[in-house]
């Protein structure tokens, strides 16, 4: 059996990974060129970042589908459609990554603050309680 080591993910990936995995054995006092120490991580790195993982409140699986979205910030509201998140089979809760996050920011931003025409404009009702 080989000898553990510690493995860190750069800096620059979207995540910190710590983990370890395992060195085959040497042969001849060096390792095999064609072995890979580092591919378990980089399954698990690969399964991170395209699942969801488990829901957090009721442990139910969490799927990605795509949504429309009503962001709504300073007084405005911004229909976004085909948002890609994370919805739980079970209970609905839903999740976003933080790309999609920093994307509906942009889409708000070039609609409200950079005056990019938007796709359509809806008429929405409104009334007070």
């Amino acid at each position: 059996m080989g000898q553990p080591i510690r493995v860190r993910v750069p800096a620059s990936a979207p995540f910190v990974l710590t983990g370890t995995a395992k060195v085959p054995a040497k042969h001849d006092g060096m390792y095999s060129a064609t072995s890979k120490v580092a591919n378990p991580l980089e399954e698990m790195r690969k399964t991170i970042m395209n699942e969801y993982g488990d829901c957090s409140f009721c442990q139910g699986e969490v799927e990605e589908t795509k949504i429309e979205y009503d962001y709504r910030r300073r007084s405005h509201l911004l229909v976004i459609n085909d948002v890609p998140v994370g919805v739980c089979r079970q209970c609905g809760e839903k999740y976003f990554t933080a790309h999609t996050l920093k994307r509906l920011d942009h889409v708000f931003h070039n609609v409200f603050d950079r005056h990019h025409e938007p796709d359509r404009v809806l008429e929405i009702p409104a009334v007070s309680f």
